[in-house]
């Protein structure tokens, strides 16, 4: 199996001096394509800095970051976006839909800033809200919206350039325990259908359901630990 992300070395700092604080230090690690990750640890501990380097929204102060071979921690902006258009999708805690746009224009939205997905854009969203389970709201208002069914609408949106890498940062953390059941089901299916997804929880049942579980700790990985889920 290739491997969608490889981090060596990986470091990030703020501050200058004796305000310096270490949110990751020398990180190295290897994800596969098609695995199910989930990201535990503390608050402050280093999750979503870690995510947000591999998305490349944050650059390492050390260290080199690799999304499918292609090392990202150097590219410029333009570049990075157009990664991030063509292979990663991230997921957020709150859905960031826009509020004067329906359900299916949300999840359109990603054909607005690339051309080859402006045909059959209507389909494709109409689809997607099918799949996640809101083919009746695609003309629907965010304000009309459940959180849950906001955070499908999300997803489908995620899911609209066909990314080989889904990234969640805390993507159940305003829903109820039911509705945070059915959003991780819905990432178990879509890493069933061969998508790598790395999701940040603070929910151990949540992460008890990824095949894959890493605590951070400090900054560093304190453990990782692959097993079968059934």
């Amino acid at each position: 199996m290739s491997s969608i992300v490889q981090l060596q070395g990986l470091t990030k700092t703020y501050g200058k001096g004796s305000t310096q604080v270490t949110a990751l230090a020398e990180i190295n690690l290897t994800i596969q394509n098609g695995q199910f990750v989930a990201l535990v640890g503390p608050s402050g501990s280093g999750k979503s800095t870690l995510l947000n380097l591999i998305g490349g929204i944050d650059k390492p102060n050390a260290g080199t970051v690799r999304i499918d071979g292609q090392r990202i921690d150097g590219l410029g902006e333009q570049n990075l976006l157009q990664l991030r258009r063509e292979k990663i999708a991230y997921v957020f805690q709150d859905a960031r839909l826009l509020p004067s746009l329906t359900s299916i224009e949300n999840v359109m939205l990603p054909a607005a800033f690339h051309r080859k997905l402006l045909k059959g854009a209507r389909e494709r969203a109409r689809e997607l809200l099918g799949k996640v389970g809101l083919a009746g709201r695609a003309d629907h208002m965010p304000h009309q919206l459940s959180g849950g069914e906001a955070q499908r609408v999300c997803i489908a949106r995620a899911l609209f350039n066909q990314p080989r890498l889904i990234l969640a940062d805390e993507p159940t953390g305003n829903l109820d325990h039911r509705t945070r059941i059915e959003i991780v089901q819905l990432f178990e299916e879509l890493h069933g259908e061969g998508n790598a997804v790395i999701m940040v929880t603070h929910d151990p049942e949540l992460a008890d359901r990824a095949g894959r579980k890493i605590s951070l700790h400090d900054g560093e990985i304190q453990s990782d630990e692959t097993r079968t889920v059934h």
